[in-house]
């Protein structure tokens, strides 16, 4: 990649150790119990608002790279609540990020060419920030609303903008396969300490799979990375794979080379609409048909009790190998996607928005989630979204990168059927990748005017 990658890597691999250092300094004071005095929050909260800006000042693009490594880390370990706000340098980061991005765009200094999935995106935006100021709990709907979609749609827009060429994208997912390889590794040796489904920092096993996802991508799909590390690394984020006991992940993994294949042939939008449309047929049959298959005892424990009951009893390898934990949680799930079309029948074309209730915010199936939280009209905006993604990409995925953030995306999907899209790192990893995607296949053509920090090439550029 030539000389000015290594003197940027250099440069932020500084910054990754100075992020290091300040996670520790955070799990001391966690650990101590000092962080839970109001003036050491404090205290915390003007350190990383001083080093947010002095980041914007000296190297926006720096802080996007340190940012996208810290995403792994954001629930449980490098954040603290001041008041009912919940702040990490992951979330506070993009949200400064995504303020200085819109700044760029409307000095004239970047621009943001805009395509159907664009249009279809802000029609997403708009229509669950609606429904958001219209829901009866506004800040719980409004904290789902944030997570689900607002961070995630700040990370697309400021890669699209900070990191606005083919170098600084590879750039950039070298530091989030950093982060990720990191946390794995946190992830393998408590495995080795409990011997059970691994739930690192507040991340669920779900979560984890999720984010490991793109580094077992890259490593095993692209030479990004060189030999030996390559192989070291790739047995590092499949052994964290693997102890989170996925079944439908793992299902996927073992066909991942034809996926790869297809969307490497410029087949990725025929490959989600293929599986759009078999999961809308699987799921409505696995909710009318079970439901009505099992005993009267069995519907009035309802979903939620089973599953508990079920969860209580999946932390081990049984998981993966025995069939009656199986069918007892396609039982729970049954119940569960029977409940979210009924309510659903009852706002078919709005949806209910964004609830907590007793599930939080999941209902375990994209096509549930969707209809139910924002109807006909909200599931249209996001399919389409997401077929606008894969339409546009579907020959750019001959080159390896875009391939794997494609995969990535395809990923998520399946995973979906049986676990939802609107929670945990799921959001998260399909917009970054959406947003990477752009950045790959970027010419001068898509960049900004002007020079110095907020031109085309600005932020130190690495190109």
């Amino acid at each position: 990649m030539g000389k000015a990658f290594s003197d940027n890597t250099l440069r932020l691999l500084g910054y990754a150790c100075i992020a290091l250092t300040a996670g520790a300094l955070f799990g001391l004071l966690k650990l101590s119990g000092l962080l839970e005095l109001p003036f050491v929050k404090l205290g915390l909260l003007v350190v990383m608002t001083l080093g947010a800006l002095w980041f914007l000042i000296a190297d926006a693009f720096g802080l996007l790279c340190v940012v996208l490594a810290l995403m792994p880390f954001t629930r449980g370990f490098a954040q603290f609540e001041l008041g009912v706000v919940t702040f990490s340098p992951f979330t506070m980061g993009l949200i400064v990020l995504f303020v200085v991005s819109l700044g760029a765009i409307a000095l004239g200094y970047r621009k943001l060419s805009l395509s159907i999935m664009d249009v279809m995106l802000a029609g997403v935006c708009l229509f669950y920030m609606g429904t958001t100021l219209l829901s009866p709990t506004m800040i719980e709907t409004g904290y789902l609303a944030f997570h689900a979609l607002f961070i995630p749609v700040t990370a697309y827009v400021s890669i699209r903008i900070l990191a606005h060429t083919p170098e600084r994208a590879r750039i950039c997912l070298f530091f989030m396969l950093g982060g990720i390889l990191v946390f794995d590794v946190a992830c393998l040796a408590q495995f080795a300490v409990v011997q059970e489904r691994v739930y690192m920092m507040r991340v669920t096993p779900v979560s984890v799979g999720t984010i490991t996802l793109p580094a077992i991508f890259v490593l095993l799909y692209t030479d990004m990375v060189r030999q030996p590390y390559r192989a070291l690394l790739l047995l590092c984020a499949l052994g964290a794979f693997a102890v989170t006991f996925s079944r439908l992940y793992t299902l996927a993994l073992l066909l991942s080379p034809l996926m790869m294949r297809a969307i490497r042939r410029g087949g990725g939008r025929s490959l989600y609409l293929g599986i759009m449309a078999l999961s809308l047929v699987a799921t409505l049959a696995v909710a009318f048909v079970i439901p009505a298959s099992l005993g009267d005892q069995s519907r009035d424990r309802g979903a939620i009790a089973m599953l508990r009951s079920v969860k209580e009893q999946e932390q081990s390898a049984a998981r993966m190998t025995s069939p009656a934990l199986m069918l007892k949680a396609l039982d729970a799930r049954a119940l569960e996607y029977w409940d979210g079309l009924l309510e659903f029948t009852d706002h078919p074309v709005l949806g209910t928005g964004l609830m907590l209730g007793e599930r939080m915010v999941t209902q375990h199936n994209l096509h549930i989630e969707w209809l139910l939280y924002s109807g006909v009209i909200g599931y249209f905006f996001y399919f389409s979204t997401l077929l606008a993604f894969f339409a546009k990409f579907r020959m750019e995925a001959r080159e390896p990168l875009v391939a794997v953030c494609t995969l990535s995306v395809i990923f998520v999907v399946i995973n979906s059927i049986t676990n939802g899209i609107m929670h945990g790192f799921s959001p998260y990893l399909v917009f970054i990748c959406i947003g990477l995607c752009h950045s790959l296949t970027a010419t001068p053509d898509d960049g900004g005017t002007g020079s110095g920090a907020w031109g085309g090439d600005g932020f130190e550029d690495a190109s």
